[in-house]
């Protein structure tokens, strides 16, 4: 995390070789096609979408995986209850495992949604590589 908050000398040659690349001035002959670089853009922020998607249900998975764990270590408090709280406590229980799993269930479809999610996104920011590479404007080359 250092490196967010590390900046370059304002003397290195870094800083000295942006300057001089931002000052030159850049000519097209053609008005420039902007279209592949909304499509870019936009497959982007899918794929920045979708990773903090898998994120999200990473955590989440974490939080529901935990909770089935602690109503599990619960069954040793079993011995300890009286016999006519018992079935409320089993109830309470199982209804606490039943539902963390299904949130697990809920988290899988989430990450299949977000593996989905992250390969269109893939394939939009391809297509517009492809795009500006065919453009009849442009001489081709890298796409920034």
């Amino acid at each position: 995390m250092d490196f967010f908050f590390s900046h370059p000398q304002l003397n290195s040659l870094l800083v000295e070789a942006a300057n001089r690349h931002s000052k030159q001035p850049q000519f097209w002959s053609t008005p420039q096609d902007k279209e592949h670089k909304h499509l870019d853009l936009f497959g982007l922020k899918a794929y920045l979408s979708a990773t903090l998607q898998f994120q999200v249900a990473n955590y989440s998975a974490l939080l529901a995986k935990y909770n089935f764990d602690n109503y599990s270590k619960l069954r040793e408090f079993l011995e300890v209850l009286p016999e006519e709280k018992c079935p409320q406590f089993t109830a309470i229980m199982n209804e606490g495992q039943l539902i963390a799993c299904t949130a697990l269930q809920a988290l899988m479809d989430i990450v299949d949604t977000a593996a989905r999610t992250t390969a269109t996104a893939v394939v939009i920011r391809r297509v517009s590589w492809i795009q500006y590479e065919r453009a009849p404007t442009q001489g081709g080359g890298s796409p920034f």
